[in-house]
């Protein structure tokens, strides 16, 4: 059963998140572990995220075939220049969004100084079927107006974004994982993080070059879309 995502406000999944993280924090549910701790391939040249961190969705997304179900959220240190990274997999899985469907997530990013002048990226990204040839597509740029989405809400301690849609014709090839980051933040402030989404088909792990060349294709249509509009 999907989540109702687009009735949500702003409150309404700030608070929700919240719960969550008091959940999460008394029964030790969540463990965040920095992606270099875990070998994840971020942690490595040339994308050198050291200091992010690597975390699962909370519960599977679903099995093949199904509709796709992500939550996650965690609490993590900002790094010595005041940046956060956090990436969510789900890798081997992958969620695709075919002709007709949809996808729709919130996420939230809160912390304790006021600033109003921090940026907030999103990426969404796959390493299946190997992280020698991955890719990652930006959703998000707080600091440019055609990438700042109008889901998007910003103060001085916090960030939304609340019920974006994304179509098929603009959503990006199957995707394994999700990436956020702050910057602008104190250092080793901390920063309570939320992601819920529903929508597409969950897709088995790929097993073959073929479905490689597949997605490459994919990509470049996807690429051809966004010049186009």
């Amino acid at each position: 059963m999907g989540v109702p995502l687009m009735i949500l406000t702003n409150r309404i999944f700030s608070a929700a998140i919240a719960l969550l993280l008091a959940a999460a924090t008394a029964a030790h549910a969540q463990d965040p572990r920095l992606c270099s701790e875990q070998g994840d391939p971020v942690a490595d040249a040339p994308f050198d995220f050291v200091d992010g961190f690597c975390i699962s969705a909370v519960r599977p997304i679903g099995n093949p075939g199904e509709t796709a179900n992500v939550l996650s959220f965690g609490a993590f240190p900002a790094n010595d220049a005041g940046q956060l990274d956090v990436f969510v997999i789900w890798e081997p899985e992958e969620i695709g969004v075919l002709d007709g469907q949809k996808f729709t997530y919130s996420s939230s990013l809160s912390w304790t100084s006021n600033q109003p002048d921090a940026i907030v990226k999103e990426w969404v990204g796959n390493f299946n079927p190997s992280p020698d040839n991955p890719f990652a597509v930006m959703i998000t740029d707080s600091a440019q107006p055609s990438l700042t989405p109008p889901e998007y809400a910003m103060s001085g301690t916090s960030a939304t974004v609340s019920g974006r849609v994304i179509e098929s014709d603009a959503f990006p090839p199957p995707i394994g994982r999700y990436h956020i980051q702050v910057t602008g933040l104190e250092p080793g402030e901390m920063v309570s993080f939320g992601k819920i989404g529903n929508g597409g088909t969950v897709i088995p792990e790929p097993s073959s070059a073929l479905l490689s060349l597949l997605a490459f294709l994919s990509l470049a249509a996807f690429g051809r879309r966004r010049r186009a509009k």
